[in-house]
């Protein structure tokens, strides 16, 4: 009988560690989830809104100095959008630290990676010690300008999550941390946009972002009343049409100056203005202050406008090179 138990425990033991390796292998994915879930992984949306700002700022550039080499576009396309995925993950995790514990009391965010335990509060500060000295690299690697404007949009992305205990206006302190990529593509091309033109870019940026935050922010509203933190969509509630409404007609009043100082062709007056203002304003008139499920549509409509703004730029930059 013994012999046969020792040969039943040896022909186990494979299997045993067949589930021992399968169990190692679901307890590894379920930690990579719970990072992948930290930074947002699943909802671009907002890295593409980061991303924008370099975007149209490149796309200014090489209109006003007569176009770029495709291999130009796709080497700094690549870089910004790096820099913009590794900005918003590392915002996205600086924010859930500092508001774990106020995540877990409300019905949106309680499920967060923090809040659920599914990433552990060290974990979570190693991984954003991690984040932080990427993201100084890939802007030490251009140059000392382009370093300082990069800590000067580092400090406005990890100060932001306190901006909502110290502030009542956070999301326009967001509006400068989102939109900041202007001056930082300002200080990395070769040939920049005027100064002068990324000024008014990132002015009407940020109103732009303070608008659709605003409106997206005010599904949290009453659990940021209870708990006690600032909100624009607290502060503003008693005026909320006429501060929204002042917000899109100063984007679409830079986003002229813009075209203006730039000496935009046709093209972008059309789109990156027209289209914008009828997009932007239409939202406005159509927006149901009653209905919380509709204050969710403000994220994808922010990606939205920024991608049409980008497209009106670039169609005159690809005209101008038809017909140079």
């Amino acid at each position: 009988m013994r012999p046969s138990n020792i040969s039943r425990s040896h022909k186990a033991s494979p299997n045993m560690r067949s589930a021992n390796k399968f169990s190692s292998l679901q307890s590894a994915a379920r930690t990579l989830q719970g990072y992948s879930d930290l930074i947002r992984f699943s909802k671009p949306a907002a890295t593409f809104i980061i991303f924008m700002p370099f975007g149209q700022t490149m796309a200014l550039a090489s209109y006003a100095h007569g176009g770029m080499q495709i291999w130009d576009v796709v080497r700094w396309c690549g870089l910004f959008l790096l820099w913009a995925f590794v900005g918003r993950s590392l915002a996205c995790t600086v924010n859930d630290v500092c508001d774990r514990d106020v995540d877990g009391k409300v019905a949106r965010t309680k499920t967060r990676p923090l809040p659920s335990g599914r990433v552990s509060v060290t974990g979570a500060r190693l991984f954003l010690l991690a984040q932080v000295c990427l993201d100084i690299a890939l802007y030490y690697q251009i140059s000392t300008t382009v370093l300082l404007h990069g800590l000067v949009s580092l400090g406005l992305s990890l100060l932001y999550p306190l901006m909502k205990r110290f502030t009542n206006w956070p999301q326009a302190w967001l509006g400068v941390a989102a939109n900041y990529g202007v001056f930082l593509a300002w200080a990395s091309l070769p040939k920049g946009p005027d100064i002068s033109i990324a000024v008014f870019l990132l002015i009407g940026l940020a109103a732009w972002t303070v608008c659709f935050d605003t409106i997206y922010a005010l599904q949290d509203r009453e659990d940021d009343l209870k708990l006690g933190v600032g909100s624009s969509a607290i502060t503003a509630f008693g005026y909320m049409e006429k501060f929204l409404w002042f917000c899109a007609i100063v984007f679409v009043a830079c986003l002229i100056a813009v075209g203006i100082l730039n000496r935009q062709g046709p093209i972008y007056f059309i789109v990156s203005v027209g289209v914008v203002a009828f997009a932007v304003f239409r939202h406005l008139l159509g927006l149901d202050m009653t209905k919380r499920e509709s204050f969710a549509d403000a994220l994808p409509l922010g990606a939205g406008v920024s991608f049409i703004v980008l497209g009106g730029i670039v169609g005159d930059c690809l005209v101008s090179q038809i017909f140079a």
